[in-house]
């Protein structure tokens, strides 16, 4: 109240004092703020004799604050501009609806349900779930699957015949280690080509001798045997190592191919997967009827993996050999001091596509006999 009686009081007394004179500008009362600062201002520009000009300009500044006992803290308004963060807008890329549910279904273990507390079905017909999986000599289960799949039912006599291999990945003597995953080629002892299946290219970097390439390349099935010149002909580019699935190498030449390990780059010989070797004929045999095996490990079950992998079709003969050609090759991969029996959990034969029929294996005394008898 007394903010206002102050306002009017001078504003009535600086208006008298203006000569009613029509050479003055008009007046002007602007209020600045909306805090309670108000300003009038006015300018004289010409005297009343007309013969002195006074060039006067003058100006009266009336102000009035409101006080105020409360103040926001120093910084705050910095600290909430901060905590915002600029909102991104993601890219929404179009998803077809059953792969969205597939996407959001829940993981679905893949370690097999241990039954060996579940009692063994003594009838014919009985509740799987109620009863320990039986398990089958392996001719017993070929032959099983083979009845199954036999003209007057299924109707799919050369079905391609998989195996599966379950394995535990822990450390017997630590808990929470586990072991890594792993590739392999396996060579076959009875070869076979399914379906969609194509031969892989071979390319061999021999010694120099004429009769051990020519060898390498006829007996062994290399797709290119040679020796330097087949370097040379990789660095001006007259060759590309791209086409070519596998690179083997003789000894000998290890230290010229080292001028072209950028060029092979991961394809580059090493002992490790066996394709630096005396003996090129073997590890290209080996390479050309071999089967790629790949072990599936899971973030979500570090301790468990499994291989899953062709090998054959049911009406060939010698499927027993590809199946221990595959254990030879997968038991000594385990952890030292673990038993074979706790690394390989179960073996499991079927047709993928035909039915639903799968079988047990029985490993009893079969993982023993693989692993004392040598490969021959």
């Amino acid at each position: 109240m007394l903010g206002s009686y102050l306002f009017r009081s001078v504003c009535m007394e600086v208006l008298t004092k203006i000569p009613s004179q029509p050479s003055f500008a008009k007046q002007l009362i602007t209020p600045i703020g909306s805090r309670g600062l108000f300003a009038i201002a006015w300018k004289r520009q010409n005297c009343l004799d007309g013969d002195d000009l006074l060039k006067v300009t003058p100006k009266t500044v009336i102000q009035h604050q409101v006080s105020r006992e409360y103040a926001a803290r120093k910084g705050t308004r910095t600290r909430k501009a901060a905590k915002k963060v600029k909102k991104v807008e993601e890219k929404r890329v179009f998803v077809f609806k059953q792969h969205r549910k597939l996407a959001n279904l829940p993981y679905v273990k893949q370690r097999p349900f241990d039954d060996s507390d579940h009692q063994a079905a003594v009838d014919d017909v009985y509740f799987h779930k109620m009863f320990r999986m039986k398990c089958y000599p392996f001719d017993v289960a070929v032959q099983n699957l083979r009845e199954t799949h036999h003209p007057t039912m299924y109707n799919v006599p050369n079905a391609p015949l998989y195996l599966r291999i379950n394995l535990d990945m822990k450390y017997p003597n630590r808990a929470t280690k586990c072991m890594d995953g792993w590739r392999s080629v396996v060579e076959m002892k009875n070869p076979f080509l399914l379906d969609g299946m194509v031969r892989p290219s071979v390319l061999a970097f021999c010694m120099e001798d004429v009769d051990y390439i020519d060898n390498v390349r006829k007996a062994g099935g290399a797709d290119m045997a040679g020796g330097k010149e087949l370097i040379k002909s990789i660095q001006t580019g007259d060759l590309n190592p791209d086409e070519f699935e596998y690179v083997v190498a003789h000894p000998s030449i290890i230290t010229d191919l080292t001028a072209i390990r950028g060029l092979i780059k991961r394809k580059f010989p090493n002992v490790r997967n066996r394709t630096i070797s005396v003996d090129l004929v073997a590890e290209t045999q080996r390479l050309k009827s071999g089967i790629k095996i790949h072990v599936e490990t899971s973030d979500r079950e570090p301790d468990f993996a499994f291989i899953e992998t062709p090998i054959g079709t049911l009406d060939m003969d010698g499927l027993a050999d590809n199946f221990k050609s595959i254990l030879r090759d997968t038991l000594p991969r385990r952890v030292a001091n673990k038993d074979p029996r706790d690394f390989v959990i179960s073996c499991v034969l079927k047709t993928p596509g035909n039915g639903f029929e799968e079988f047990k294996i029985e490993l009893d005394g079969l993982l023993e006999e693989i692993i004392s008898t040598k490969p021959s």
